[in-house]
């Protein structure tokens, strides 16, 4: 009888232990639950979990470059003229063995801008070192009887260009405004000899307009810009990201689908 009696205080003792032992366990578990819980309370998240944790502050997703839809504001007669030289067009240049081109990078009509002050976007396709004309001046449709066509800059740089591809001209940095609902056309001329002025070389040229838009522009990316026609600030903020972001393929795969809605083919080689 001893020996049944011990046996059955032990497996009680036994089971005492074990059912201890799980109460324990549990009470910790929701102690450190709690923990956990307050410490992200206190940050202000009031749902948790590791993906959060390791992601950090939350980004806005990027547009892709399906999300581009350049929407020309007024369909019309085009206004873009791109520079061509053949071979051995400037004899006191280089003689490329392809054709030169100089082009403004604007859609083939009028391009708006919200911005007064706008970054002018163009292109070279070879390497060169010369000297170019910057020209901005109203078009023959603004002037009338009482308004005279207002020449904005009219001046020659020398650049010394070591790549080809895609190059900028800021209005603000030249302390150059355009005014409001007031058509320009933007030129860049390619001279050929800075002694003899009858050698010009090539020209390009493009239109431009400032306007208000109806909407936040700060709060916007190039694609909503592209979409509600304002094509410069398209290509400056997206120009910018691929400035700033020069691993990211997205950037420059969007600017190279902007240029193509705008037929600037012979441009997205260099993209």
């Amino acid at each position: 009888m001893m020996p049944y009696f011990t046996w059955i205080s032990r497996n009680l003792i036994s089971r005492f232990i074990y059912l201890f032992l799980i109460l324990l366990t549990t009470w910790n578990i929701k102690v450190q639950s709690a923990n956990v819980t307050t410490y992200y309370s206190v940050k202000g998240i009031s749902t948790w979990n590791m993906e959060t944790e390791n992601r950090g502050s939350c980004k806005p997703a990027l547009p892709t470059n399906a999300s581009i839809a350049y929407q020309p504001p007024v369909k019309s007669v085009p206004t873009r003229h791109i520079g061509i030289g053949k071979p051995g067009f400037c004899l006191n240049l280089p003689t490329f063995q392809d054709d030169f081109i100089l082009q403004v990078l604007t859609p083939p009509q009028t391009g708006l801008t919200f911005s007064a002050q706008p970054t002018l976007y163009w292109f070279v396709s070879k390497p060169i070192a010369t000297h170019f004309i910057f020209y901005l001046d109203e078009t023959e449709s603004e002037s009338s009887v009482n308004h005279q066509r207002k020449l904005l800059f009219n001046k020659t740089l020398f650049l010394s260009i070591s790549e080809p591809g895609i190059q900028s001209f800021s209005l603000a940095q030249h302390a150059i405004s355009l005014e409001k609902d007031i058509e320009y056309k933007w030129s860049i001329t390619l001279r050929c000899d800075s002694h003899n002025l009858t050698t010009t070389g090539i020209v390009t040229e493009g239109r431009i307009k400032y306007v208000k838009p109806a909407f936040d522009t700060t709060q916007q990316n190039f694609a909503f810009y592209a979409q509600h026609g304002f094509w410069y600030d398209a290509l400056d903020n997206v120009s910018e990201l691929i400035s700033n972001h020069s691993t990211n393929k997205t950037f420059r795969q969007a600017r190279a689908f902007l240029l193509k809605q705008g037929e600037l083919t012979e441009v997205l080689a260099y993209n």
